[in-house]
């Protein structure tokens, strides 16, 4: 994913949702569309450093025993067509 952020930013953010992440249905082959221009607006919103060391955090870091502190009520959005953080590992 960094070698995809540092080759073009705006490319990355374009194939991110249609890749295995979100909106992507593999079993169908369909690809549901509108966030692809949202994701690319907001991609070039932030700092091209911080994405690129973000995908470090996102990738390696080990969040359970912080979310375990969490005490207040929260909504998550996740779907189990999620192949980069797969629903039955992330999502319980």
């Amino acid at each position: 994913m960094q070698a995809q952020l540092a080759a073009s930013r705006t490319q990355f953010y374009r194939d991110l949702p249609v890749g295995p992440f979100y909106g992507y249905k593999p079993a169908r082959g369909e690809v549901f569309g509108g966030g692809d221009s949202e994701l690319v607006a907001a991609g070039h919103d932030g700092g091209a450093k911080a994405h690129y060391d973000g995908v470090v955090a996102f990738s390696q870091t080990d969040f359970t025993e912080d979310l375990k502190k969490i005490t207040v009520p929260g909504a998550g959005h996740h779907s189990e067509d999620d192949q980069i953080v797969p629903y039955v590992a992330s999502g319980h």
